[in-house]
């Protein structure tokens, strides 16, 4: 066995199974609804974040916010706001106004791959934040001319754009090997954490998004895990063990990507 087939198998194996000795849950059983925190409104000329003006943002659409409340979102589908696509969705940055000022992602569907996505992660919100704290969190959802939207919490990068970016500037062979370690030991957790619940179905760089609440002393980068429209829970009739058998394989192979993008290309942070 060469030293990269090693290493990959050695990270994978203590990654994963570092947080993955916890009992799985029924989701008939879990009882704590989640909230969404709101704050005062003000007139921004930009969003919160700062990345777009308001009159850039042309479209709006009203949800049902998980507190039961009017969820007033101004967004645009021009290509510079969109976050992620994928075959059933493509995803765009958003703004909450009214009574919240955030940004989110608004998440929006053309089929019937929205129910699952809900289901799911309408179950995630009442389990107790500390129990899915690695997982994406659904703020609201609605209908509106034959399209579905989920708005969900706005993270940064997905792992494969995250992993680019900190490496643009000086190269410096094999240098961010521990940064590297610490993006999949959180994905790792992420995923550990979801098992707990069900089994994800579709396990990819795209599908981790790094969180924008990070501790710089911690030896984890904290990453959460999104993307539940073919994922599956406990107590429903699916075979839950062997999809997550699935997931595990694809972590692996994920993982072995990540390596393999940075023996093989070089992409070291300076």
């Amino acid at each position: 066995m060469n030293f990269k087939t090693l290493l990959i198998f050695s990270i994978v194996t203590f990654s994963f199974f570092e947080f993955s000795s916890i009992k799985s849950v029924d989701p008939s059983k879990s009882v704590v609804k989640g909230k969404v925190e709101s704050t005062s409104h003000d007139d921004h000329k930009m969003c919160k974040c700062g990345k777009f003006s308001l009159e850039r943002l042309t479209e709006t659409v009203e949800l049902t916010g998980i507190d039961g409340n009017k969820m007033n979102l101004k967004y645009t589908t021009e290509f510079s706001a969109k976050i992620g696509a994928g075959a059933y969705s493509n995803v765009y940055h958003a703004y909450w106004f009214g009574k919240n000022t955030d940004c989110v992602a608004l998440k929006i569907y053309i089929n019937e791959y929205f129910n699952q996505e809900l289901f799911v992660l309408n179950f995630l919100n009442g389990v107790n934040v500390h129990e899915r704290n690695h997982i994406i969190k659904m703020l609201g959802y609605g209908k509106n001319d034959e399209k579905f939207f989920l708005a969900i919490e706005l993270e940064e990068d997905n792992l494969r754009n995250y992993y680019g970016k900190i490496h643009r500037g000086k190269r410096k062979e094999r240098s961010n090997v521990k940064v590297l370690n610490k993006i999949i030991k959180g994905a790792a957790k992420a995923l550990a954490q979801f098992h707990k619940f069900g089994g994800h179905g579709d396990v990819k760089q795209e599908n981790f998004v790094v969180s924008r609440d990070q501790d710089s002393n911690a030896d984890v980068i904290n990453v959460k895990l999104i993307d539940f429209n073919l994922s599956v829970l406990y107590g429903h009739d699916h075979d839950v063990n062997g999809i997550q058998k699935y997931d595990i394989k694809d972590f692996g192979n994920m993982v072995y990507r990540l390596l393999n993008d940075h023996y093989n290309k070089g992409l070291i942070l300076s």
